[in-house]
């Protein structure tokens, strides 16, 4: 028997520079959430909705977003070296514009493109 418990996780607004590195997120509830420039490493946020967030500046490496909603979050300048996007829900996120690296995306690719040195 599997047992699933929903966190629910109110940050305020104007949260940002949030040190949340290997914090276990899973199935969280992030939706709008201001995470600019926060420190995310090697954190799970498997199944969590981060719907409109702002990881803006984030540091998200080897984190992992599997099954994720992310619609509409704002990856600009976020470091996503190892991240996990796959089977994450992703409207409106532009990857053209995100620095990549290693980086596993929703179709399960590994994406090398934005890598300052070969892997």
């Amino acid at each position: 028997m599997r047992i699933v418990l929903q966190v629910y996780l109110t940050l305020p607004q104007k949260c940002c520079n949030g040190n949340f590195q290997g914090a276990n997120l899973t199935y969280a509830n992030l939706e709008g959430a201001n995470l600019a420039n926060a420190e995310l490493s090697n954190s799970c946020l498997t199944g969590a909705i981060l719907r409109g967030a702002n990881l803006q500046g984030a540091i998200l490496e080897k984190a992992d977003f599997e099954n994720a909603n992310l619609a509409g979050v704002n990856f600009k300048g976020a470091h996503l070296e190892g991240a996990n996007f796959q089977g994450i829900k992703a409207e409106y996120i532009s990857w053209d514009t995100i620095q990549l690296c290693n980086t596993i995306l929703p179709h399960g690719s590994i994406s090398d493109r934005g890598c300052i040195e070969p892997i």
